[in-house]
């Protein structure tokens, strides 16, 4: 069986430098694809920083293990 939306956890680890772990958010945002209070967790390279806020999403974390960042994306709430 196949998953279907609305998600609860989304893992991106698109090709670095290419603006596509924020287009991925901003698309998931925009089409509702979200279940309220979803978990975004973004793989980027550490020297790539993205948005603090991406439609209503905003930056939760943000850690750097090594070569990589890793930042997670909440609805902000209330």
């Amino acid at each position: 069986a196949g998953a279907s939306a609305p998600y609860d956890l989304v893992l991106l680890d698109p090709p670095y430098g290419k603006g596509l772990c924020e287009a991925a958010v901003q698309m998931l945002s925009d089409r509702g694809l979200l279940a309220k209070n979803a978990i975004i967790i973004c793989e980027t390279g550490d020297k790539e920083s993205l948005p603090e806020r991406i439609g209503a999403l905003t930056v939760t974390r943000t850690v750097r293990y090594g070569t990589i960042r890793l930042t997670t994306y909440r609805e902000e709430q209330p």
